[in-house]
């Protein structure tokens, strides 16, 4: 992370955002003394400021980076299984096995780390307006709230459907809500992404000392993701094509190296989760600990490792395997054998952290988690082009992303010439499925590309041998138990569980 993002996280978050309430957390009756309310808080553009980054550190928490976003975004897709040892966490073995419930951790850990971004952006949103400060800021931190909390949104629409929407920081009285359906929610995440985009600055126009800040591009990309979930192809592709012609983004010149330091940042990251390991702590995360190497390299606990599935998905000599699997008895970039301990033949090369990026404790993590990066908008744009009939731009925009994966190696994966409609959007999605093995997009992809092509979701888990999973139940998950209970069943269950 940039030295002056980092800094603006790791110093003075305001006690209030510690003790924010998330979706399942009650108000305090009384403050802590020496607390600071968002009254006596929001009175600065310095402290405003101090609140927006706070919302971004969000991003950081266990429930957005670790076991919850594991759980319900990669281990529960055919790409992973859940690693560790047999009997170890057994909240991920019932996500990895579709056997879960209500009352899963890891699902309400979802839930509840959603909603506590959302209350973050709230509490920005509700008070900035009373703050004197230049337009320009208010703009731009307004935007940059806007967009958070229609991604968070975004996230809990995709896992649930319909769910309460938040646009403000409800009152004691406001906690007990019903869900909003689906297309509402979908509605709220467009109005907040359209906003955004109005007022955010291009990638361009950011200094080096705030580069890891939502933009413009961001917003467009997000938005038009949104609406190819809904199947708005014209829509998204619009916004696709508005990103790709704005020439603010271009794909790393080496995929594996992009998930390196090398590539955090770079011109191909639209939108990601900065961490940084530093000896105060504060600014990492647990995201590569979870995710690392177990035995003797102690890097990690060996959870949400690649599946024999996802190894079967790549074409012969595809380097992005290997820049993928990461092997028992493999020399890792920085010299360190990995060992073959607890039957765990491969992990998540693109999560592993080197000796040197570690700080005081593997659990100070460094590694950035990418949610968009431009090789997604240029699929994405090549799966709206083929639905809108135009293969040739489909085809343009897929050979970018298997160039750059060919390198200098002419031999391999050759360019594709399909036109056929429902034959080229296959393998739009199978390149998806090696492009982005282990990212945690895989579950959500399946649940669209099963909207538009009955089966196919069942037919690729059960590549994998996922044989509990079923079209008709797993595709949202349910509401935690908790919320229900504690609305006093306010909030109802999904009728499938």
């Amino acid at each position: 992370m940039n030295s002056m993002i980092k800094n603006k996280l790791s110093i003075g978050i305001p006690v209030f955002f510690l003790l924010i309430f998330s979706a399942c957390e009650d108000f305090l009756e009384k403050n802590p003394q020496g607390q600071q309310s968002p009254n006596t808080f929001f009175t600065s553009e310095e402290n405003v400021e101090r609140a927006v980054f706070a919302t971004y550190n969000t991003l950081l928490r266990w429930e957005l980076s670790a076991f919850p976003y594991l759980g319900c975004n990669s281990i529960i897709s055919d790409d992973a299984d859940k690693g560790s040892t047999t009997e170890d966490g057994p909240s991920q073995i019932e996500m990895d096995n579709f056997t879960f419930n209500p009352s899963n951790p890891e699902i309400f850990g979802w839930w509840s780390g959603n909603y506590f971004g959302i209350n973050r952006a709230n509490q920005v949103l509700d008070n900035i307006g009373a703050v004197e400060m230049s337009e320009e800021s208010r703009n731009r931190f307004t935007g940059e709230m806007e967009f958070l909390r229609g991604f968070f949104h975004f996230n809990l629409v995709r896992s649930f459907g319909g769910v309460p929407i938040r646009t403000s920081v409800p009152n004691i009285d406001e906690y007990s809500i019903p869900r909003n359906t689906e297309e509402e929610v979908y509605e709220q995440v467009t109005t907040d992404l359209s906003n955004a985009i109005e007022k955010l600055p291009l990638r361009s126009e950011l200094g080096e000392e705030d580069l890891g800040r939502v933009t413009k591009g961001a917003a467009q990309a997000l938005l038009a993701k949104a609406y190819l979930y809904q199947q708005d192809y014209q829509s998204a592709f619009d916004l696709f094509q508005e990103v790709i012609a704005s020439n603010e983004y271009a794909l790393f010149e080496s995929y594996a190296d992009l998930f390196t330091p090398a590539g955090h940042a770079s011109k191909e990251i639209i939108f990601e989760m900065f961490a940084t390991a530093t000896p105060e702590g504060g600014v990492g995360s647990q995201y590569n600990q979870v995710q690392g190497v177990r035995g003797d390299l102690n890097r990690g606990w060996g959870f949400n490792i690649p599946s024999d599935a996802l190894e079967g998905a790549y074409e012969a000599d595809d380097p992005r395997r290997e820049a993928t699997f990461l092997y028992a008895g493999e020399i890792t970039r920085d010299g360190f054998e990995v060992p073959d301990v607890d039957g765990i033949g491969a992990y998540n090369q693109k999560a592993y952290r080197a000796e040197s990026e570690i700080v005081n404790d593997v659990g100070n993590g460094g590694g950035h988690l990418y949610h968009i990066r431009y090789a997604d908008v240029l699929l994405m744009a090549a799966e709206c082009a083929n639905e809108l009939g135009n293969s040739t731009v489909a085809l343009t925009y897929l050979e970018e992303v298997r160039a750059r994966a060919r390198g200098e190696n002419a031999d391999i994966l050759p360019e594709i010439t399909e036109t056929a409609q429902a034959a080229l959007r296959e393998l739009i999605w199978k390149e998806r499925q090696v492009e982005f093995g282990m990212e945690g997009i895989r579950y959500f992809d399946l649940i669209r590309m099963d909207a538009k092509q009955p089966g196919y979701a069942s037919e690729q888990m059960a590549i994998h041998g996922k044989s509990n999973f079923d079209p008709a139940v797993h595709f949202i998950l349910p509401v935690p138990q908790q919320e229900i209970e504690r609305t006093n069943g306010v909030l109802e269950q999904q009728p499938q569980y």
